[in-house]
């Protein structure tokens, strides 16, 4: 079963409310905007930090959307820097895959912050594939 996909771009931070009711996970989108993508295959990436408890990760997903050319998918990496380590990410999903890299603490104030993930497609009828590199600078922890 396929997945139709509907895509927002973000604005500078989207704010969403958390569990706990003062804090506030601030969404900040890769420098291209939070998803990209033709119609057969949408690309997304986003920064996430809690303000609360001053974390922070990177977390990337990627869709076959419906009436495309019904791809495989896979994120083969996200991370964050500092502290720059990365989470591989070695399955093939058929419609969607998320990922997310480590839960980072904030370190010093302000903290400049990059983001990047890897994106991987194979279209199943001619086995031809693609591949993406994404990437995102934020300055957070203020």
């Amino acid at each position: 079963m396929r997945l139709l996909a509907v895509a927002a771009l973000a604005g500078p931070a989207i704010m969403i409310g958390s569990p706990n009711a003062h804090a506030t996970i601030h969404r900040y989108p890769a420098r291209d905007g939070t998803c990209v993508g033709g119609p057969e295959i949408l690309r997304c990436l986003e920064l996430r930090y809690d303000d609360v408890n001053r974390r922070y990760r990177a977390w990337a997903w990627i869709i076959d959307v419906a009436g495309g050319a019904d791809a495989r998918v896979k994120i083969g990496s996200v991370s964050v820097s500092p502290p720059g380590g990365s989470l591989p990410n070695l399955d093939w999903q058929e419609v969607r895959d998320d990922f997310a890299s480590s839960l980072e603490p904030c370190i010093g104030r302000p903290l400049l912050v990059g983001f990047q993930a890897t994106y991987s497609w194979r279209i199943k009828a001619t086995g031809a594939e693609g591949h993406q590199l994404r990437s995102g600078t934020v300055t957070i922890c203020q």
